[in-house]
């Protein structure tokens, strides 16, 4: 048999186990910048990708494993903590729940349910944008017990909350127009296509105003004729009746006001001479009579 024959009648090749995915794992703990509980959600989700093989091992050997995986991911202060709580006890030598639970202890603040909710619907938008404010309600819902009033505590936080009072008041009449259940994506969904609306109206007024300004700039005064007109001059091929030039009005001749110019300024001039006239002879006046005053008197004996 040929080596063509031999590879058509041989079994395909083995695909190769599947590759281990590889990401970083969460930065080590630090209670000064993380929440312990969201820390904690993102070290479980980093063991199932990449201890893929712990699902066939015995749970003791799982929780010895990741027991050694969340001691190696403390920072070293956290690390020094939770150690001297536990003593005598070493860290190593705790299950992995007792682990949790101990620095838990530590870094999780025990906070009253009615605190928790007093803070929910005090949450205000401020400077955060519709859809950051709706994500920062579902947080805060999550660490109180609403259980089947989750959705409508939320949509009511998220409209007394909002900055837009006239939003606040369409949401409010929401109820009244649909026969659907009021949800938190419901009341969201209505405020950004109330500022994609805005938006919309904002460019197109721009654009209204642009144009005005564009009628306004093409129907200026002709420096012709003096009057508006978007066609051709009416006085292009006039006469005019002071220079008998062709191209423009008496009313817009340029020699004209020339002559209304120097007339001005001749005008001008002669009410300067003559108040410096005035002045002078003012002046004059005043210098004889001082002059006057001081001659000395000549005694006759």
């Amino acid at each position: 048999m040929s080596k063509l024959e031999v590879q058509a009648n041989s079994p395909p090749a083995q695909v190769s186990p599947k590759v281990q995915a590889k990401i970083d794992p969460p930065t080590p703990f630090d209670p000064s910048i993380d929440d312990f509980e969201i820390w904690l959600k993102r070290f479980q989700t980093y063991l199932r990708i990449t201890e893929p093989e712990l699902a066939v091992t015995s749970e003791q050997n799982q929780l010895e494993r990741k027991r050694d995986l969340l001691c190696g991911l403390l920072s070293r202060h956290v690390y020094t903590s939770v150690r001297n709580h536990c003593l005598p006890k070493e860290v190593e030598s705790l299950p992995y729940r007792d682990l949790v639970d101990q620095i838990k202890d530590l870094y999780v603040k025990p906070v009253s349910e009615f605190t928790e909710m007093f803070s929910f619907f005090q949450l205000c938008q401020q400077n955060l944008s519709a859809q950051e404010f709706a994500d920062l309600i579902r947080e805060k819902a999550s660490r109180c017990e609403f259980g089947a009033f989750y959705e409508k505590a939320c949509s009511v936080a998220f409209t007394m909350g909002l900055n837009d009072q006239r939003m606040k008041v369409k949401l409010l009449q929401l109820e009244k127009s649909t026969s659907e259940k009021i949800t938190l994506q419901i009341c969201l969904n209505q405020v950004l296509s109330h500022e994609i609306v805005q938006r919309e109206a904002q460019r197109v007024s721009r654009t209204f105003r642009t144009e005005d300004l564009n009628v306004l700039t093409e129907n200026k005064e002709c420096k012709n004729c003096g009057f508006e007109h978007k066609r051709s001059c009416p006085a292009k091929n006039a006469e005019c009746r002071i220079c008998s030039k062709i191209g423009h009005f008496a009313r817009k001749c340029p020699e004209a006001r020339d002559e209304e110019t120097d007339d001005s300024e001749t005008e001008g001039n002669l009410k300067d001479k003559r108040k410096e006239s005035q002045q002078s002879i003012q002046t004059r006046d005043r210098y004889l009579r001082k002059k006057k005053f001081e001659e000395p008197v000549h005694q006759i004996y």
